[in-house]
């Protein structure tokens, strides 16, 4: 917090919280198949990243999770 007054008292812009910049992303590694119909994408499951799929026409809440990985991040996919 120290830290933080500091920056701003010497007109410095905030730091950035590092869970923003490193934490587990809602949504990433997107990739559309070949046909267009659908979308697989990494998301996390019980607090892992994993696979999941949907429609191009769903909605992201209505993905089907693909993997169910819990103890270690699913690191890539094709």
């Amino acid at each position: 917090m120290a830290q933080k007054k500091a920056f701003v008292a010497a007109g410095l812009p905030p730091i950035i919280d590092r869970e923003l910049l490193f934490g587990n992303s809602e949504i990433a590694g997107a990739q559309l198949s070949p046909d267009g119909k659908h979308i697989a994408f990494q998301k996390p499951y019980r607090d892992t990243r994993n696979v999941w799929v949907k429609k191009t026409e769903e909605a992201f809440s209505a993905a089907r999770l693909l993997t169910a990985e819990t103890k270690h991040p699913i690191g890539g996919y094709f």
